[in-house]
């Protein structure tokens, strides 16, 4: 199951949205003066989004009275055929030349509109289901009079994974699972032999992957657990568990060779018999999981989806696929909750059983594959994830093809890596690219889409593109306002990313505002311990340490570093940045051996988890060297400097701030030692 990307589409690591490089040789001045006037960057191109002005200046405006006049020749021709008929018809016939949205407006209004709405589609397959489990009847549907297609609800199931029962569950209950209400316009009869085909008809898809069905049955005591809360990150995804059961399945897979159809698969284990299992209470327990993890009581949500789990194991045995689809669920449960560790261990063995069931290429073992990658990434384990996240990219190019969401899905997975380790240029190709296939496949206001733009914010902000990353940075988080709603935690990213850009310009207290705001609703909504609230509590630390604030900020970054390491471990990059901060904070108000001493022990656990070329590690080198030269160690600065600045140049471009930088300071260390021409010489390189 590829995670809404949101993930949190929170960022496990920032790496350069919390270390300021200083400006001169006056360290406890937060307004760094050597950010260089950016340079005119090419502009995302998102023509897409918007109508074109000329073209909203042009829509003609129909009274009331003009549409009434209309509706009996409208009703008509739209019954007969389908909306762009009758709107070209009643163009031709009648001129009446307006948009589809007008019509689709007035056709809702007068409670005709063929297409069937969410709310209704997710009652029917809750009524399906129920019917199915209670009284082991088939189920036919009309919406307003017209027979449902059962191939069209299966296409819907796959298409919206359980998160949108879930929601419909936290809407409509209130401590009572089980009772949602059904529209009206619905009306359910059970088929006869001639009748419409029963749901067991549907077609099993080829090349349907586990981004669509995981959770695709929201009532079914077979169905997938939880859906995770929307994160980061979210454009990934994530599977697996420690089960080592051999109990045999109550009955055999299709013949028919993979992938299976787990709509077929699940409606039929509704029909098992258990042995001291009730099926009904089974699908009670998964939805209840769900209401849980929206209302945030994660570890109640994570212990009533194990219980679950355990008796689905005994109902089916623990290698069947439904099993692992439920088992999926719950590491992504453990991911969204910031229990990277968790959530490695059931990745990495329902990635060995889905290998052995359904064969290295099967859509589900592919997305097993992507989303232990995303896990490792969250670890900083980023040489292991770039490599499985190649050869998934690789392998769903090959087996669902170029554009396939899934595909897509691998390529953003793959720029966040790169990212991660450094590679700007090459991740923000990958990006772009993404991006483009993104907005033409899924279209421009997908969440998958929308989160693409939000690493892209990111992205062009660590390269110092920052009138461009703004720029984008704040048509997301519009965007995801609109689609999402305000308190979605992918809007949540977008107002931390768009902080962190903020920050970056030296607008501080318009950042430190926009970190509050962010703080306030992802403890609220995410928990006051999830990774993506402790990044944010790190940024404002930062923000109010840019402001000269130094005691809160000193006491808000020292305690986000004491939950990061109860939460991620000593050596988590997240970590890392954490102790990063705080040494520069020392520097800043003067302590130079203090800071000189955290300093050291970070940049050797950064070489040692990062690398010696990560860009942190080149910060927290480029620091020190300050560090050392306060501290008139001019030769062993000087040295440290030289080897910052060659591999920044080799990293980052010659371009880039950091690298800039590093050059000022280089020279600044020359001109304390008396080497004049060569300061002068190094200073012209930023000319």
């Amino acid at each position: 199951m590829d995670l809404p990307w949101n993930p949190a589409n929170w960022e496990t690591l920032m790496p350069l949205e919390t270390i300021y490089l200083p400006s001169n040789d006056q360290p406890a001045q937060p307004q760094p003066q050597w950010q260089p006037q950016p340079q005119p960057q090419p502009q995302l191109q998102l023509h897409a989004m918007l109508p074109p002005a000329n073209k909203q200046n042009e829509v003609r405006k129909y009274a009331a009275e003009d549409w009434d006049a209309q509706r009996p020749e409208i009703i008509k021709q739209y019954e007969r055929g389908t909306l762009d008929s009758a709107m070209e018809y009643m163009r031709a016939q009648h001129g009446l030349d307006a948009t589809p949205k007008q019509y689709k407006d007035r056709i809702r209004k007068w409670g005709v509109n063929k297409n069937i709405q969410p709310d209704e589609m997710e009652a029917i397959i809750r009524k399906r289901r129920k019917r199915l489990l209670e009284n082991n009847k088939q189920s036919a549907f009309r919406v307003r009079g017209r027979t449902v297609n059962p191939q069209k609800i299966t296409r819907y199931i796959k298409e919206h994974p359980v998160q949108s029962f879930g929601e419909t569950i936290r809407r409509n209950m209130d401590g009572d699972t089980s009772i949602v209400a059904t529209p009206g316009a619905i009306s359910c009869y059970t088929p006869s032999d001639t009748g419409p085909l029963s749901p067991h008809a549907a077609p099993s898809p080829h090349g349907t992957s586990n981004q669509q069905h995981p959770q695709g049955l929201p009532s079914s005591p077979m169905s997938t657990a939880a859906p995770p809360t929307p994160s980061i990150s979210a454009l990934l995804e994530l599977h697996e568990s420690t089960f080592t059961g051999q109990s045999p399945a109550p009955f055999s897979p299709p013949p028919a060779p993979q992938p299976y159809n787990h709509e077929v698969l699940q409606d039929r284990a509704m029909e098992v018999v258990y042995d001291g299992v009730d099926s009904h209470n089974l699908a009670s327990m998964y939805s209840l999981a769900r209401a849980l993890d929206g209302r945030g009581k994660h570890r109640m949500a994570e212990e009533m989806h194990r219980k679950a789990l355990q008796l689905e194991e005994k109902a089916l045995g623990s290698e069947h696929p439904v099993t692992l689809t439920s088992m999926d669920s719950l590491a992504c449960m453990f991911e969204s909750h910031g229990r990277h560790r968790a959530a490695e261990q059931m990745q990495r063995e329902t990635l060995r059983l889905r290998h052995k069931v359904l064969g290295s290429k099967h859509p589900d073992t592919l997305s097993s594959m992507s989303n232990l990658a995303f896990v490792l990434s969250s670890q900083g384990k980023y040489i292991e994830a770039n490599q499985i996240d190649r050869q998934t990219l690789q392998l769903r190019q090959k087996v669902l093809g170029l554009e396939h969401p899934d595909t897509l899905c691998s390529m953003s997975n793959l720029a966040l890596v790169l990212r991660r380790q450094g590679k700007y240029v090459e991740a923000e190709d990958m990006n772009r690219q993404t991006l483009r296939l993104q907005q033409k496949v899924l279209g421009p206001e997908h969440p998958k889409t929308l989160l693409s733009m939000y690493n892209l914010t990111i992205l062009l902000s660590y390269q110092g593109k920052y009138i461009e990353a703004e720029q984008v940075g704040r048509q997301t988080l519009q965007l995801r306002r609109k689609v999402l709603g305000p308190k979605h935690a992918d809007t949540l990213s977008s107002m931390h990313g768009l902080g962190l850009v903020l920050g970056y310009q030296g607008k501080y207290i318009e950042a430190e505002q926009l970190n509050r705001q962010t703080l306030q609703l992802r403890q609220k909504v995410l928990g006051p311990e999830h990774p993506a609230t402790l990044m944010t509590m790190g940024n404002l630390a930062i923000e109010l340490s840019n402001q000269g604030k130094y005691i809160e900020g000193d006491q808000m970054q020292r305690q986000t570093l004491q939950l990061r390491q109860k939460v991620l471990g000593f050596e988590h990059p997240d970590t890392l940045l954490s102790m990063a901060t705080i040494a520069w904070d020392l520097f800043k108000q003067s302590k130079y051996t203090e800071a000189e001493q955290m300093h050291q022990q970070t940049l050797q656990l950064q070489q040692k988890v990062l690398g010696p070329e990560h860009p942190n590690t080149l910060i927290t080198i480029n620091n020190l060297a300050l560090d050392l030269s306060e501290q008139s160690k001019y030769t062993e600065a000087e040295q440290m400097y030289r080897q910052t600045l060659q591999l920044q140049q080799k990293v980052l471009g010659p371009e880039h701030p950091h690298t800039l930088k590093t050059i000022d300071n280089l020279s600044l260390v020359l001109r304390r030692q008396g080497k004049y021409v060569e300061a002068e010489q190094m200073q012209r390189q930023t000319l």
